[in-house]
């Protein structure tokens, strides 16, 4: 909190009913949005990281962006409706699919397993395929990998250069559609967006375009890395941007 006050960011914090006052009390004096977490009835595990769950990575653009918006309503977890669905799409006894990911990449490779276990409770038989990132990449793009565990890193600090690339039915394959969803009204929307001066108007649009998407669910969203940075007080041109886009700091220097 202290860290996030002093770059002037923005911090949500998620605790348990039974976090201790003291320390409750001074998040908020540091400025931080502190939501407190009661324990639902017959829900298993850390009320404060399933509260966190549910406020994150709620569409593509990301919550510091104008746009980004970590408040609609998430996804519900209905086992039995997602077996009724997957049996009335033509898979009474499930459906075998592959979830290739980048083989090196550790955290995901946990979150694969982790997929793989809360589909299976649907039906779901998940086979992980572990590639080096190229032949991941190229098999998402090509629509050869039924699922794919992906990231997304924007060139330029605004909600057009995630939602267009992303859902541009125009990008789909190499253009970075990998999803491969096409939709005539969000294809409309974002031309109009694209071709807007006004940013009210514009961020409207773009809000909307990403709630239309996160509603069709050709992506589902995990979550936004975080990264915090501290550095000495006489450090200057240590300047952190909204969206790392290769940033080198070549102007940093010390103070005398």
């Amino acid at each position: 909190a202290v860290v996030a006050r002093a770059a002037d960011r923005a911090l949500d914090v998620f605790v348990p009913t039974w976090a201790d006052e003291g320390v409750v009390s001074r998040l908020r004096d540091l400025g931080a949005e502190v939501t407190v977490c009661p324990r639902e009835m017959g829900t298993a595990g850390d009320p404060a990281y399933r509260g966190l769950q549910q406020a994150i990575a709620r569409g593509a653009i990301p919550p510091a962006l104008p746009g980004g918006d970590t408040t609609r309503r998430g996804y519900g977890y209905d086992p039995a409706r997602a077996r009724q669905l997957l049996s009335e799409a033509g898979y009474p006894k499930g459906v075998d699919l592959e979830l290739w990911r980048t083989a090196t990449n550790v955290s995901l490779a946990r979150v694969a397993q982790a997929v793989q276990a809360d589909l299976e409770k649907v039906g779901i038989r998940v086979t992980i395929v572990d590639r080096e990132a190229a032949s991941m990449r190229e098999a998402a793009r090509s629509g050869k990998a039924d699922l794919a565990l992906l990231d997304w890193w924007a060139d330029y600090p605004d909600a057009e250069n995630f939602l267009y690339p992303l859902f541009f039915s125009g990008n789909a394959g190499t253009g970075g559609n990998y999803s491969f969803y096409h939709d005539p009204e969000t294809d409309s929307l974002l031309v109009r967006a694209r071709r807007t001066l006004d940013d009210p108007a514009r961020v409207a649009l773009y809000r909307r375009i990403d709630e239309r998407v996160y509603r069709a669910a050709p992506w589902l969203y995990l979550w936004f890395p975080v990264e915090l940075w501290a550095h000495r007080p006489d450090v200057r041109g240590w300047d952190l941007a909204l969206i790392f886009t290769g940033q080198r700091w070549t102007g940093v220097r010390r103070t005398p």
